[in-house]
């Protein structure tokens, strides 16, 4: 009797703990998604169609791991925020409603950081370099005595990393080393997001942010400004992959798919502009992260065909 109590009070617990895991998971799927996906399409576009498994598993594995340790660390930090916020998407945040544990978040978030970090030194250095970075800086964005989520612009040029930095742990999981054509898409990428934050994602945190002292761009700004700086990201993104394709070796599938998409996503944006702000934001927020998430697809598709 004794022995099988035991036994099931070790199933229970397992299950709890899977369980917790899952939550946390699930609260942060749309990152999750994104990182996982970014990174898959960065080995495609690195081994130009045929990228090698075994480094292509690894990464998005270490990237996902990563990305799932620093977030829960925020999930930690910002539980206040979080439940003071009356969004859906706030309300999903296990750790501010008690659906998991302080102590337990903080054991998944070292786990997770630490499977992330060894799995990256086995891939290469040069993937290490770049896991070790993205870890201690978005760390620090949450850590309370550095803080750079509450520092002005400091934020955005942080946060416009999450994307760039997937696609370079995929590239350089294939290539061991920063190629140029990987250099090329992240910088591209990376000046796109910080463009498109501020109407993307600031404007829906408005409230929030001001309770708690926290300025961002998207802030500041009005809505019109905002969308003007959505418009600039999406135009700068077609432009410059329209003139620079062919020097990184990619077909004009690329340009043509990212201008295909951009354009009614610009035509979209811009009537955004008369309505307001908060509203349309929430409107705009599904397009531009499909656009987001288009975007790397295209680049893969540009390198394979």
């Amino acid at each position: 009797m004794g022995y099988n109590r035991y036994k099931r009070l070790i199933i229970l617990s397992k299950n709890n703990i899977l369980r917790s895991f899952l939550i946390l998971i699930k609260s942060r799927k749309e990152i999750i998604f994104g990182i996982t996906w970014s990174t898959s399409l960065a080995t495609v576009i690195a081994g130009r169609g045929f990228p090698p498994i075994y480094e292509s598993v690894l990464s998005i594995f270490a990237t996902a791991m990563l990305f799932s340790s620093v977030y829960i660390y925020n999930d930690i930090i910002d539980r206040e925020m979080d439940a003071y916020s009356d969004k859906e998407k706030k309300k999903g945040r296990p750790i501010a409603y008690d659906q998991v544990t302080v102590k337990t978040a903080y054991t998944f978030m070292i786990v997770t950081g630490l499977l992330g970090l060894v799995t990256s030194y086995v891939i290469s250095m040069s993937n290490l370099l770049v896991a070790v970075s993205f870890y201690i800086v978005f760390i620090l964005y949450s850590y309370p005595p550095v803080r750079f989520k509450k520092m002005y612009i400091i934020k955005n040029v942080v946060t416009a990393a999450t994307i760039p930095t997937a696609l370079l742990m995929g590239g350089t999981a294939v290539k061991g080393y920063f190629a140029p054509n990987i250099l090329f898409i992240t910088g591209l990428t990376y000046v796109f997001m910080f463009l498109i934050l501020p109407a993307g994602a600031d404007c829906l945190d408005i409230e929030e942010d001001r309770a708690f002292s926290i300025k961002t761009i998207g802030g500041t700004l009005s809505w019109r400004q905002n969308i003007m700086l959505f418009d600039a990201g999406i135009l700068i993104l077609i432009i410059v992959m329209a003139l620079t394709y062919q020097r990184f070796t990619f077909s004009y599938l690329a340009p043509l798919l990212i201008t295909g998409f951009g354009i009614p996503l610009l035509l979209y944006s811009t009537k955004l502009m008369r309505e307001d702000g908060i509203t349309a934001a929430y409107k705009l927020r599904p397009a531009a992260y499909s656009y987001l998430m288009l975007v790397p697809l295209f680049i893969a598709l540009g390198s394979v065909f």
